[in-house]
């Protein structure tokens, strides 16, 4: 987060919860205010895995194993994981969980779509179709 704030022109983490990320704004702009640092044009953005199925219940089941099976770790508590750092669930669920990163500070978003290889597609064409939209018409996510 110093590097970032110091050189940087951009913060793009990963595992992160809408928490942490606003705590990691509130503490790139301390340290860029310390430096005098104008972070004007600073690319806000987090990295996200996302898994789309109906339920939570079933996307944090794909989400995790297609995790565990990625990074080759075993079982390493993935479901945790994925449940706190994931996007999950429907659509509407995407949004809500979007617009908790938007209001931490977030205004870029990397999504890596996560689950079985046939339904991807679904996924992809789900989030520009009903997601992205959804966030432009509550004017607080920034997308050009």
């Amino acid at each position: 987060m110093r590097r970032a704030a110091r050189v940087g022109n951009g913060w793009l983490p990963m595992f992160y919860s809408p928490q942490q990320y606003r705590e990691s704004v509130s503490r790139i702009r301390a340290v860029a205010d310390e430096l005098r640092r104008d972070l004007t044009g600073f690319g806000w953005g987090v990295f996200l895995f996302g898994s789309m199925y109906p339920s939570r219940e079933e996307s944090a089941r794909v989400a995790a194993q297609a995790l565990g099976q990625n990074f080759l770790s075993g079982d390493r508590g993935w479901a945790d994981i994925v449940g706190a750092y994931c996007l999950l669930g429907s659509p509407q669920d995407w949004i809500h969980r979007l617009q908790e990163y938007v209001d931490a500070g977030a205004r870029h978003f990397l999504i890596s779509w996560i689950g079985r290889s046939q339904d991807q597609d679904r996924q992809m064409r789900a989030t520009a179709e009903e997601v992205m939209p959804a966030l432009r018409t509550e004017q607080r996510w920034l997308v050009p």
